[in-house]
């Protein structure tokens, strides 16, 4: 059965964001580039058209009524054929689509009736979000550690929904987006169980000289973006070599419990002040930014984790000031 809804990463790249969204396109362009993308499948904007048809050119209606539509979207039943088609890529992901494209057809079947979900990631990706002018970054919710059929069902439904929140709507008009025909798409994503994580300018923005500027801490990368945790700074140079580290004193942590939820703990005395990365994956990620920036011919905002001492981009998009 051809899928109707759904796009895997490979069969996408960046000129596919009408489609993908701006961030389902960078990630399918880094993805097909050989960077070390965790594999993902796209709910795309044909989706999102069959399941919402709200005239968005009303702005004033927009904003009064952006509560109701919310609820409106959240509430409602979601197309069969489009429910079928998301629990079945999400069937795929968590047994490795790579895996299946070798296995025989009864291993397929007992690999697939085998498998436990995996925990995922499932990001709002819109179709003017990640542009060089306009990033609309945290415009649209992500839900972290999302698991089971159900929970994947109806945490998609609140990232369509996310596109008519009033922060949104406001960003949207503010940037002169506010007559666009807007769609989203929904990127589902295995999620990385971060030992550490955090984020990578490929050019300094502050000082705006050439270097690179990685920010890490331990778990969950949330914690820089929100700016509870102070995190470690480690400057290097286009050459590779680590120009300054400023260790950040990181009380606490934002992991994953067994059951999925996401919880803050609190780290001793001793770990807060530990170094985050060691020299050769301050080095290794450097290295990987400065492609991404060549690839992209732009400066870069990278979003990275780490699992088990393996590096993962999770987002790559233009620097914008």
């Amino acid at each position: 059965m051809e899928n109707k809804y759904i796009r895997w990463l490979s069969e996408l790249d960046k000129s596919s964001g009408l489609i993908a969204g701006g961030k389902g396109a960078n990630l399918a362009e880094m993805y097909n580039s050989k960077f070390p993308v965790p594999p993902a499948f796209v709910i795309t904007t044909k989706a999102y058209y069959q399941f919402i048809e709200i005239d968005v050119d009303n702005t004033a209606e927009l904003e009064e009524k952006a509560r109701k539509i919310r609820e409106i979207i959240i509430h409602a039943e979601m197309p069969e054929d489009i429910a079928e088609e998301i629990i079945e890529a999400y069937s795929d992901l968590s047994v490795d689509k790579q895996a299946l494209k070798m296995a025989s057809r009864d291993a397929l079947s007992i690999l697939k009736h085998a498998h436990n979900p995996v925990f995922v990631a499932v990001r709002s990706s819109a179709t003017t979000e990640d542009l060089a002018e306009s990033s609309f970054a945290g415009q649209q919710e992500t839900y972290l550690n999302v698991k089971g059929n159900r929970e994947l069902i109806e945490n998609t439904k609140k990232v369509l929904a996310s596109l008519f929140t009033a922060r949104a709507v406001y960003y949207r008009k503010k940037r002169g987006f506010a007559k666009e025909k807007f769609a989203l798409a929904v990127v589902v994503q295995r999620m990385i169980d971060s030992d550490k994580s955090g984020v990578m300018f490929s050019k300094n923005p502050v000082k705006n000289n050439d270097n690179v500027i990685i920010e890490g801490v331990f778990g969950l990368g949330e914690g820089i973006v929100s700016g509870k945790i102070n995190p470690d700074t480690y400057e290097v140079s286009r050459e590779l070599e680590i120009v300054s580290r400023k260790i950040g004193e990181k009380k606490t942590a934002i992991t994953r419990d067994s059951n999925g939820n996401t919880i803050q703990v609190k780290l001793t005395p001793e770990k807060s002040r530990e170094q985050v990365l060691n020299e050769s994956q301050i080095i290794s990620l450097a290295n990987i930014g400065l492609r991404i920036e060549n690839h992209y011919k732009k400066p870069q905002d990278i979003e990275f984790a780490l699992e088990s001492n393996e590096i993962y981009i999770v987002q790559s998009r233009p620097i914008t000031t």
